[in-house]
């Protein structure tokens, strides 16, 4: 069995009940959401990113769209962290990411959202 076996198995059945919902980040400690826009594979810090923006014009994206996206990476690298990034601009040529680890995923039917807390 995989590191990630039952999650994908989660995951998958979520997506066929709640695929069009929106994926995003909650913070346990105020519950702020943020919309997860994009994801990528950092190979260097052996992470899987999810990453949430602040941005009010964001594009959020739906579970349906991600999730085959996302088996696929977890099933190449299971040995990786699954991680939310949030990504800010230190300056014009510099950005910076801080990445928390997801610690649970949840359904809130009322939003039709996906909620990764981290």
């Amino acid at each position: 069995m995989g590191r990630y076996d039952e999650l994908l198995a989660f995951i998958s059945e979520i997506a066929r009940q709640f695929g069009t919902f929106r994926v995003v980040a909650v913070h346990p400690n105020d519950g702020t959401q943020l919309p997860i826009t994009e994801f990528f594979t950092d190979d260097g810090h052996g992470e899987i990113c999810l990453v949430s923006n602040a941005k009010a014009d964001a594009a959020n994206l739906v579970l349906s769209n991600i999730f085959p996206e996302l088996q696929s990476q977890l099933a190449l690298h299971p040995d990786y962290s699954l991680k939310v990034s949030e990504c800010f601009e230190i300056n014009a040529e510099y950005t910076g990411r801080f990445d928390m680890p997801v610690r649970s995923i949840e359904v809130d039917e009322r939003a039709q959202t996906i909620q990764l807390v981290y």
